[in-house]
């Protein structure tokens, strides 16, 4: 039975539904299934999560100078 999960990006907040096997038990499933809906997923083993952006773009610009994600997001201008 496929059960459907809303992804949503961390720094715009753009959403996607997409139908999955089951409920995500780890990261790295929901990382992969957000690239198979279209979205790209992050691990981030500072802060111990996944974030999940609608592109790379809004990726890079979560980032610090070192390459680093932020704890908290970084507000859009």
């Amino acid at each position: 039975m496929m059960e459907r999960i809303t992804l949503k990006c961390w720094h715009c907040g753009a959403s996607k539904d997409a139908d999955v096997p089951h409920r995500p038990q780890f990261g790295f499933e929901l990382a992969g299934w957000a690239s198979d809906a279209g979205m790209v997923g992050y691990a981030d083993m500072r802060y111990g999560r996944v974030l999940i952006f609608c592109n790379a773009d809004h990726a890079r610009a979560q980032m610090t100078k070192r390459g680093m994600f932020r704890l908290r997001p970084k507000r859009q201008e």
